[in-house]
């Protein structure tokens, strides 16, 4: 205890550990020396910590230890936050039943996800065939309004026939009747040819052709529009979900929570340690014929797309999405409110987000729920 030259309170005395990497990423505290060869920090994590340190500078006197280089070991983070080598840690951790009996979590202050991050390695042609699969109901809606068409235009514009091949004119009633629903089909799927070639001469012609026309046009432009997202979703989008599981095992880092989560799953995997994210995924990269992934968060997933810009990799997004919190010393409680308190003013005045959006603008556009908990 020492007391403060402001106020004259004695300060409690609380150890800080500190997530940090010298590489850019999501869920470390990016260390740098600056210009005159001083230690700097950056990142999310640094602004939403250093935030709350100011307003509690005054309660606590912070004392900071930073983790080793590549040390992922989550599970030992939460060990020794239980067992008071430190009090708080500044970090991205999911929250996770055993653990809290053993820690308590604070208030989440952003929204990540469970993944597996892979290189593309489907097909063009499946990706196809999975796109035509899945829009085979906008067919059939095309088709249907092309068979209403057709018989409006039966209905409406018996004059039709006579502008039709001699052939055709001089058949019955059922050719007639056909090629009206050919003409409605035809155009629903862009081919208006007969439809505007073949209307009779009058008003009531001419307006039936203009407003099917009009529904023709704005119906192909939605079901292109549809089929563009298909095909965007799948021509670049990972085959791997909670019912496609992979069948090799996927690297994951020993003592982190989402491997073990995604094992409940049936994802096999292999652990790894004492290396980064970057060099987990190079791993996978030059033994693809050993593993089929890494797993990691989506924004570290996001992260590693944009650092490993020539990699041709995709992530899973479909195994959960999970509130990341800071943990804490669970007899460390008036520590554990003020954060929460703190956390909770940053929220209420837009801070949180403030700091969320400036951090990670790249990857909001991509999935704006990363910030919804801000």
């Amino acid at each position: 205890m020492e007391l403060s030259n402001d106020n004259k309170k004695i300060k409690s005395k609380i150890k800080v550990f500190l997530l940090v990497s010298d590489e850019k990423g999501v869920d470390k505290i990016y260390k740098y020396k600056d210009a005159e060869g001083h230690t700097q920090y950056s990142g999310f994590l640094w602004d939403v910590w250093s935030s709350i340190e100011k307003k509690l500078d005054n309660k606590y006197e912070f004392i900071y230890i930073e983790a080793k280089k590549d040390d992922n070991n989550y599970d030992d983070f939460v060990k020794n936050t239980a067992n008071g080598t430190y009090d708080i840690v500044v970090g991205m951790f999911f929250k996770n039943a055993d653990r809290e009996k053993v820690i308590s979590y604070s208030q989440p202050y952003l929204l990540d996800a469970n993944t597996i991050l892979h290189e593309y390695n489907t097909s063009y042609i499946t990706s196809l065939q999975r796109v035509v699969i899945d829009s085979g109901n906008l067919i059939m809606y095309l088709i249907t309004f092309g068979i209403v068409a057709g018989i409006i235009l039966w209905l409406l514009d018996h004059n039709r026939s006579k502008y039709l091949p001699h052939i055709l004119a001089a058949n019955s009633q059922k050719a007639k009747f056909f090629r009206a629903l050919d003409t409605g089909i035809s155009a629903m799927f862009g081919e208006m040819g007969y439809l505007s070639e073949n209307a009779s001469m009058n008003w009531l012609s001419f307006l039936l052709v203009i407003l099917l026309m009009t529904v023709s046009f704005v119906l192909v432009l939605f079901v292109q529009g549809e089929f563009t997202v298909s095909l965007l979703n799948y021509v670049k989008a990972s085959p791997y979900n909670v019912n496609n599981i992979p069948d090799k095992p996927c690297l994951g880092f020993k003592g982190d929570a989402i491997p073990k989560t995604l094992e409940k799953f049936g994802v096999k995997v292999k652990y790894v340690e004492n290396m980064t994210t970057l060099e987990m995924i190079e791993k996978y990269l030059n033994n693809k014929d050993k593993y089929s992934g890494v797993i990691t968060t989506y924004l570290d997933a996001l992260n590693a797309q944009k650092q490993l810009g020539d990699k041709d990799l995709v992530y899973g997004l479909d195994f959960g999405y999970e509130a990341v919190s800071f943990i804490i010393n669970s007899n460390k409680q008036d520590l554990l409110k003020d954060v929460n308190r703190q956390i909770l003013y940053m929220r209420s005045d837009l801070k949180l987000q403030n700091m969320c959006n400036s951090n990670f603008s790249y990857y909001t556009n991509v999935a704006p729920f990363v910030c919804s908990l801000a």
